[in-house]
């Protein structure tokens, strides 16, 4: 539900910050890789509430060589009370050498029967 009342932000952010979100690049456009998404909860939302979202970069790591990048998304109401915010942290960038999916990754594979060899 919070992703509904919520929308990640980040093609926006990186936008706002100088980058182009891996969804909207010319060359091989694909969905950034998701890590984790921490949701907090502070007030009910009900029926006929006015929800209004806005996010930032909270933080940026590097992880054995792959690169991070952790947005947060707050959500309030008509009241300018905050009702929600999460943490979404998705990989920005791999490690050099590391693999990554491509179109032949995409694929369906043959699958083999039960026992064969």
């Amino acid at each position: 539900m919070i992703f509904r009342i919520a929308p990640l932000r980040r093609q926006d952010i990186a936008s706002e910050n100088g980058f182009t979100a891996l969804e909207r690049v010319s060359e091989n456009p694909r969905q950034t890789p998701f890590a984790k998404c921490e949701v907090r909860w502070f007030a009910p939302i009900h029926v006929n509430d006015v929800i209004t979202s806005y996010g930032h970069v909270v933080d940026k790591q590097i992880r054995r060589g792959n690169k991070f990048v952790t947005f947060r998304i707050e959500a309030s109401n008509q009241d300018n009370q905050k009702v929600a915010e999460y943490d979404y942290t998705c990989i920005f960038e791999y490690a050099k050498g590391q693999h990554t999916r491509t179109d032949r990754d995409l694929k369906p594979q043959p699958r083999r029967a039960r026992g064969s060899v």
